[in-house]
């Protein structure tokens, strides 16, 4: 029982000193410019979306973003296949951990689809809600103007029947 308790005083002793040791803040650091504008290429918003991005909360490890979306995609069940376009909007906030100019990062927010449902025989289109996520790879630097993102963004519908879509994207933007 004492080694599993001594353990555990370890692992959090290191663990403390791991996220809040003054030593790495030399290295890490909060990102110099809170706003970005985005082109993501597949992900939250289908073939592509346009993407501001916020930074609400920034420190040298922790940042945490919101983000506003809108995106387009042809009705490919059309027979003139770009007359009818889908919309959509994603609205996201993400949590990244930094390592200087590497990043994780994890989001969760709602995507709204202005389409027609598959299920439909109907020329109707209607706003779908599906839940919109993200696990990803950002470079950024700290000062830095550009910005590239890699993720795994699966968007999940639960209105209906449970539909787990996975989605991935990649993501270049200018911050400002």
């Amino acid at each position: 029982m004492k080694s599993k308790i001594k353990t555990i005083l370890l692992l959090i002793f290191f663990l403390h000193l791991m996220f809040y040791s003054n030593a790495n803040d030399s290295i890490r650091a909060p990102f110099k410019y809170l706003n970005n504008i985005q082109l993501d290429l597949a992900g939250h918003g289908a073939l592509y979306s346009l993407n501001y991005e916020r930074v609400i909360f920034n420190h040298s490890y922790f940042k945490t973003t919101i983000q506003l979306g809108f995106g387009m995609f042809p009705s490919f069940d059309n027979p003139s296949y770009f007359s009818l376009y889908n919309y959509t909007i994603p609205i996201l906030i993400n949590e990244i951990y930094s390592f200087n100019k590497h990043h994780i990062e994890a989001g969760i927010g709602i995507a709204f689809y202005y389409t027609k449902p598959i299920r439909s025989r109907l020329n109707e289109y209607e706003w779908i809600e599906l839940i919109a996520l993200r696990l990803g790879y950002r470079y950024q630097k700290p000062d830095g103007k550009w910005l590239y993102r890699i993720s795994f963004s699966p968007l999940i519908e639960i209105e209906n029947d449970f539909n787990f879509s996975p989605w991935g994207s990649f993501s270049i933007g200018y911050c400002f």
